[in-house]
């Protein structure tokens, strides 16, 4: 089943209306940066400050140790890293989903993997340090 939704230049599009991912009290964070910019850092962080609960998603794990794959816009590792973070929330864990995250390869599928997350408030970004922010 799908259903027509609007877009920021009017125009509609189709969506999936297949039940959503995760639970009403899990949550995807995803990190995005540059190769050594702090992302695995700040993943980790969060688990410590956070404890048990949380699922660090690497997309080089599963890109470079687990496949083996180059980064192409047709790697198998896109859809492994939506299977396995749906399965993570659905668990019950919060998932952090980390890596360079190229847009025109991963922008619709990390953010959505597979299934619709269920909706979220506005999400914040991180002041970054070569713009003034930290």
């Amino acid at each position: 089943m799908t259903r027509m939704t609007g877009t920021r230049s009017g125009a509609h599009r189709r969506v999936s209306a297949a039940p959503a991912a995760g639970r009403a009290d899990t949550r995807l964070v995803v990190i995005r940066g540059n190769s050594a910019s702090g992302k695995s850092s700040v993943a980790q962080g969060l688990r410590d400050h956070h404890g048990r609960g949380i699922a660090i998603l690497g997309q080089d794990v599963i890109r470079r140790n687990v496949l083996r794959e180059h980064d192409t816009a047709r790697g198998a590792n896109i859809a492994l890293l939506g299977r396995v973070a749906r399965d993570a929330l659905n668990a019950g864990f919060h998932v952090v989903l980390e890596g360079i995250l190229y847009a025109d390869r991963y922008g619709h599928r990390s953010a959505r993997p597979g299934r619709p997350l269920r909706p979220r408030p506005p999400r914040s970004r991180c002041p970054s340090p070569t713009r003034g922010g930290l």
